[in-house]
């Protein structure tokens, strides 16, 4: 059964219970103008840090694509870059198509530890060119898909 005072006073219960736990541990409270215990600094490097919150807040899995081309040797032959952008090694496998592609039009490759890679492909005449894919990582994909038209 509660003090008589408690029961007209339903709040101050839990405020004389933080009273109590700072007389007892000597620890400031700062509703009552005292100062926070100190917390112990994070320790570890940046990744195992980041790879802590990542446990337990989850991540989406993205794949984007940016398409440019350069005529590297006009006349004879332009390459495709593209730059994917997912998470952080991620397993990519792409596939090109358009006409007058070089041979192996299909390329893999794994993300950097910014989540980016970068692929080319060497093609010889004008035309809509386009690369599409997958980026791969911990069970979870994401697809990617962009056209560029070379003229």
């Amino acid at each position: 059964m509660k003090h008589a005072w408690f029961q007209k006073h339903p709040g101050a219960a839990g405020l004389a219970v933080a009273m109590m736990v700072v007389a007892l541990t000597g620890q400031g409270c700062p509703l009552l103008g005292g100062t926070p215990p100190e917390l112990p600094p994070l320790t570890g490097s940046r990744e195992e840090v980041e790879k802590g919150i990542k446990d337990v807040v989850p991540v989406e899995m993205e794949a984007t694509v940016d398409l440019i081309f350069k005529h590297t040797k006009p006349g004879s032959y332009s390459d495709l870059f593209a730059m994917i952008q997912s998470l952080p090694n991620a397993d990519i496998m792409a596939q090109w198509k358009g006409p007058c592609l070089d041979p192996n039009p299909t390329t893999s490759g794994k993300t950097d530890a910014k989540g980016s890679l970068e692929l080319t492909q060497r093609f010889r005449c004008f035309g809509k060119y386009e690369i599409m894919g997958t980026a791969t990582k911990d069970g979870k994909s994401a697809s990617f898909d962009k056209t560029v038209d070379v003229k």
